[in-house]
């Protein structure tokens, strides 16, 4: 599991733990997680499978892709060093980076095979 630091955010860490679930359920549909640029939107607008069907979306309401300081919730896939994973953050109610680590980040990595 991610980290969670010491900030008021206890409506955020819930949403990133719902967040976190909806990866997986887009990651069992397609066999992999959203790309960077299709970001948290593929959740109400999920891209059509390779068999042209598409999926319900994974989540109704967009405002659940904000944080509860109406932030956007960010998203990368592109996560140096993985084969497969992402990087999932708010920046809390100060702006904070992942980088500083004092905001909620959830981070999942797969090693690339040797």
């Amino acid at each position: 599991m991610g980290m969670t630091c010491g900030f008021p955010g206890k409506r955020t860490e819930t949403q990133l733990l719902t967040l976190v679930s909806r990866l997986d359920a887009f990651r069992l549909e397609y066999g992999r997680y959203p790309t960077t640029d299709e970001g948290l939107d593929a959740f109400l607008a999920p891209p059509p499978r390779p068999d042209g069907r598409i999926p319900s979306p994974f989540i109704d309401d967009d405002w659940a892709l904000l944080d509860e300081w109406d932030n956007p919730f960010l998203y990368r896939n592109d996560i140096r060093g993985c084969d497969d994973g992402y990087m999932l953050w708010s920046r809390g109610p100060e702006d904070f980076s992942p980088a500083t680590a004092r905001g909620l980040v959830e981070t999942r990595c797969r090693a690339p095979s040797p």
